[in-house]
């Protein structure tokens, strides 16, 4: 939604305009937004991961023309995408996952092993893989879910599909990479590391295939396993967020769950709701404290009162969750799902409640 409370929605013939108190739809086709003649070249474009900057350009990740820039205000779209023997471009044009690094800068991965650190204000990329540097010749298995740059440390944690948690200096090239060892209970549960996370006080967490939280300690390059209690053996925790009780919030496919750090344990206190049963995706919390959460549908959550809203495709949004971005400070939730072109800018203040389920 921008600021005029319209909801910006892509879709497959283009970019509509909805207003959501009016149901009304205007089609603005992405062919014929200026500046970028690749969208006129192909339309099945996935949305794989979005991340908005602080200037409000909308950056998406797609699967088969690299990186674009979204300006709202134009609206404008650019195209940072691969080419063959090109001095200045991405690794490879299906990106995975966009997050933020020192500013200014962004990280890029994919669904090959590498990663890419771009400069929003240059448009220049350094691209990082085996056989461009040492310290990459032992990564295996792409950074396909998951990036965090840790700001402090000046470090780059990976989570690699099939070739662990990887922590990456990019200063001073140095690489850590910690795997699964089946005689140490002290390494990682598996090496398909689907989730990287950094709590306020600094700790680095990590999910896997197995529904097992797992706490690094990168000084020791060990790691303290806490399973999910009574939880399926394919259950992953896919997201994490830590509420101002320092409490971490996971967003598993069973739903949600909460775990406190300090003493090491799950809570039981989550509310035993239908709507947030299912397989949740993604966990953003805005500013008044309300949480949502991302499945199949988007789910609005207040744990002060207890109660769930539900928005799908009869409000008028379409399916999501796979890239997700919220945006504390302007109220805009960004997320795409498995339709060609298909991302959505909403004011999740602006949204009504109409799926009312009491506590």
């Amino acid at each position: 939604t921008d600021r005029a409370g319209i909801v910006w929605v892509g879709t497959r013939n283009g970019l509509d305009k909805f207003a959501p108190f009016g149901r009304q739809f205007q089609l603005y086709s992405l062919h014929d937004i200026p500046g970028d003649p690749a969208l006129a070249a192909t339309g099945d474009e996935l949305v794989q991961s979005i991340y908005q900057d602080a200037q409000g350009i909308v950056w998406l990740a797609t699967n088969t023309q690299g990186l674009k820039r979204f300006d709202p205000a134009g609206p404008a779209v650019t195209s940072f995408a691969y080419t063959d023997g090109g001095t200045n471009s991405p690794l490879a044009n299906d990106i995975e996952v966009i997050a933020p690094g020192a500013p200014g800068r962004l990280w890029l991965g994919y669904a090959r092993a590498g990663v890419s650190e771009f400069d929003t204000a240059t448009g220049t990329f350094v691209n990082y893989a085996p056989g461009r540097q040492a310290a990459f010749a032992d990564v295996t298995g792409p950074a396909n879910r998951s990036l965090l740059y840790d700001v402090d440390a000046g470090a780059l944690w990976l989570a690699l599909d099939g070739g662990g948690l990887a922590r990456f200096v990019p200063a001073t090239q140095e690489m850590t990479i910690l795997r699964h060892d089946p005689d140490d209970v002290h390494s990682l549960v598996s090496d398909r590391v689907k989730l990287v996370y950094q709590d306020r006080a600094g700790v680095i967490w990590a999910g896997t295939v197995e529904p097992v939280l797992q706490r690094v300690d990168p000084v020791r390059g060990t790691v303290t396993r806490f399973p999910l209690p009574d939880a399926d053996a394919n259950t992953r925790i896919n997201a994490v967020h830590q509420d101002d009780d320092g409490i971490l919030w996971l967003a598993t496919d069973e739903g949600l769950r909460k775990f406190d750090p300090a003493a090491g344990v799950y809570l039981d206190d989550v509310p035993l709701n239908p709507l947030m049963g299912g397989r949740l995706r993604n966990i953003s919390v805005d500013a008044h404290g309300v949480f949502w959460l991302g499945g199949g549908d988007i789910i609005r959550y207040d744990p002060v009162l207890g109660t769930s809203t539900r928005f799908d495709e009869r409000d008028g949004l379409l399916t999501c969750c796979r890239g997700w971005f919220l945006n504390r400070q302007t109220d805009e939730l960004f997320t795409s799902g498995s339709l060609e072109w298909a991302f959505q800018r909403v004011d999740v203040a602006q949204l009504q409640l109409r799926n009312y389920v009491p506590p």
